[in-house]
């Protein structure tokens, strides 16, 4: 039973990847391409195609994240070896915490990748605006996933500048917001 969404997850993937010439061939390895460009954004010249897509990739970093807590939930906190469902080997949960990293690196790749196309199309064009503007706005993301990251792994301690903390959170939300 708690091998479901895994196997979902594994049949998406393998469509995707499937390298017959079979239901929509054309537009599945067009996405791959496309995919391959965004990562590679900073190395060729960034067409419409490939910061549109990398916009989309920004809109669905929720999804993002729920595919990483699928995959740390399958490999860190699932007992494989119990048939009668679902037994999590440890009384505390890492999977949904910034503990170990991997979440706010993932919540801020969609946001490097539209960083790095901005860079790339302002030393294409020589225009600095809109592309610096961009940059300096998806730039935002990156402290505000930081600070947030932050918060949540200090949130029970005490700290001695609690006030500048949070203030250091707030401050790139708003510039966040403002853009």
């Amino acid at each position: 039973m708690q091998a479901n969404p895994l196997a979902l997850y594994g049949f998406f993937l393998l469509f995707l990847i499937n390298p017959l010439k079979t239901c929509y061939y054309k537009s599945r390895f067009w996405l791959l391409k496309l995919l391959f460009r965004v990562v590679t954004a900073p190395f060729h010249h960034v067409g419409f195609a490939d910061f549109w897509l990398a916009d989309q990739l920004n809109s669905l970093v929720v999804v993002l994240m729920d595919l990483e807590y699928m995959i740390c939930f399958y490999s860190c906190e699932l007992d494989w070896t119990e048939h009668k469902g679902l037994f999590i080997k440890t009384n505390i949960s890492m999977c949904n915490t910034y503990s170990y990293g991997v979440r706010a690196v993932i919540k801020c790749l969609p946001a490097w990748f539209r960083f790095a196309q901005c860079l790339r199309r302002y030393r294409d064009s020589k225009r600095a605006f809109p592309h610096l503007v961009n940059a300096g706005k998806y730039s935002t993301s990156f402290f505000v996933v930081t600070f947030s990251a932050l918060y949540s792994t200090h949130k029970g301690r005490v700290w001695t500048c609690d006030l500048n903390a949070l203030s250091l959170m707030k401050f790139p939300s708003v510039l966040s917001v403002i853009f």
